[in-house]
């Protein structure tokens, strides 16, 4: 039996077996192929894709507040699968809240206005020097 770096591409100090880079570039041409095209282009895939900025900032939050919470829970699986699913439903349900209050704000445009008001204020004050 080979070990992980034996299995390794090409032995390199990361040990990444074959079937990580088989899943990498699976996930890179998926886009390509039209036999899985219906599995990556639906609503589903495209909601959690527009929500996925907000599910990585807040994910981390509810694991930690709910292993706090389940903590002196027992290891049963039961208490587990509770844990997961409020886990799972919490950080989606708050990542959709949080993509559209304030991931949805044209940053542009006050960003836009900043440099309106600089740019004002600046030319105020060198005309005043003249």
């Amino acid at each position: 039996d080979l070990s992980d770096f034996e299995k390794s591409y090409p032995y390199g100090p990361f040990h990444f077996p074959y079937s990580t880079i088989y899943l990498i570039w699976l996930l890179v041409f998926a886009p390509f192929l039209v036999i899985l095209k219906p599995i990556f282009e639906n609503f589903l895939t495209r909601w959690i894709s527009r929500i996925s900025y907000s599910t990585y900032l807040i994910h981390g939050l509810w694991i930690a507040l709910l292993l706090v919470i389940f903590s002196n829970a027992n290891t049963d699986i039961t208490e587990w699968k509770k844990l997961v699913i409020s886990v799972f439903l919490l950080t989606y349900i708050s990542s959709w809240i949080l993509h559209n209050t304030i991931e949805k704000i044209n940053f542009t445009i006050v960003i836009w206005e900043y440099k309106s008001a600089f740019i004002k204020f600046f030319n105020e004050s060198s005309s005043k020097k003249k």
